[in-house]
This record gives C-alpha cells, structure tokens and sequence, in this order.
C-alpha cells in the first residue's frame, strides 16, 4: 500500500531546500525582520496571558461584549 508522508520539521525542510524560501523577497536580501519581531512580541503577550501574568498590553477587543447590530429598515 502507500507509504504516509515522512513530516518535516521546519529546521529540516530549510536544510533539504539548501536555505531557500518561496518568499520571493527574500532573494533579494529582505528579510522581514520587523514584521517577525512583531509577531514574536505578540505571541509573547499571548504566552503571557495564558499563564495569567500581566504582558503590558491591553486585551483585545474581542474579550468585551460584541456591538449590537441594527436591523435594516425596508
């Protein structure tokens, strides 16, 4: 029968690809470094708020309660 799909891990599949990217930014120097600082400041406040500490940063809007929609007159 078929076998599964061997799964990668990221750290193996940049080093099967030699170190490329699809991100076609990337062959010309662009690394994206402040966009992946942001999201790993992110997940960090995330991390933070699931083990109940205070990460500095206010709660998304999500947690509070949702605006009421208003019904469209016809």
């Amino acid at each position: 029968g078929p076998k599964p799909p061997k799964i990668l891990t990221d750290e193996m599949l940049l080093q099967a690809c030699e170190g490329r990217t699809a991100h076609k930014a990337a062959r010309l120097g662009i690394t994206m470094k402040a966009k992946l600082a942001r999201l790993e400041a992110q997940e960090q406040a995330f991390l933070a708020r699931l083990k109940g500490q205070d990460p500095g940063t206010p709660h998304p809007q999500s947690e509070s309660k949702p605006p009421k929609k208003k019904k469209k007159k016809k």
